[in-house]
């Protein structure tokens, strides 16, 4: 049976999961204030504005790719998930990528780490014109997704819940915290992401 694994991105395969607050408003915050950045991120994270319109007051278009490199710099990438996604896609699982974060600046970082080419498909909220938590997100991710045999893995309860909440899966929780969250719809928490390897009963 083919084992599908949907990953999230920020928090996953980024290690910072806060990327708005915490990577790119500290290197724009003297341009805007918090509450319209936070405004205009969501805007053009859910595909109701252009990469232009989300820098508009902030910097000039000749000043966006120079901004937009130091966002990805400072973006630091998980440790060995080049490694770990390797292992699975060489096992014959196929993976899939479900992700919040505006579709340009997700391709930028799946460069980053070496994994662009990876994934069957990339979800981006941009493409899906709605994000995570709501339930249309998981409703169009899993209209595409086919098979019995799924892992989804997010470093977000709510996430977790919300996509339990449209199709039977495996869901994986990720945080490097020592919380003692638990769910019903969690059916594992780990730290690390080589679990992965032995959740999905991989023989290496």
């Amino acid at each position: 049976m083919e084992k599908i694994i949907i990953f999230d991105l920020l928090g996953v395969i980024t290690k910072e999961p806060m990327f708005a607050t915490n990577i790119i408003y500290p290197l724009v915050k003297d341009k805007i204030s918090y509450d319209l950045f936070k405004k205009k991120y969501l805007l053009y994270a859910i595909g109701t504005i252009e990469k232009k319109d989300f820098w508009e007051f902030i910097c000039t278009n000749s000043s966006i790719e120079k901004f937009e490199n130091r966002i990805i710099k400072e973006t630091i990438i998980t440790f060995e998930i080049k490694k770990i996604i390797n292992d699975l896609v060489s096992s014959g699982c196929v993976l899939y990528l479900a992700t919040e974060i505006p579709k340009r600046w997700g391709e930028l970082l799946l460069e980053k780490a070496g994994i662009k080419a990876v994934f069957k498909k990339k979800f981006y909220s941009s493409d899906l014109l709605v994000t995570k938590p709501f339930s249309d997100f998981y409703k169009k991710v899993f209209k595409e997704i086919k098979g019995d045999e799924i892992y989804y893995i997010d470093d977000t309860l709510i996430n977790l819940i919300a996509a339990k909440k449209i199709k039977k899966h495996t869901a994986i929780y990720y945080s490097i915290e020592s919380d003692q969250a638990s769910c019903k719809e969690m059916d594992y928490k780990i730290n690390n992401l080589k679990k992965i390897i032995e959740i999905c009963g991989i023989k290496k």
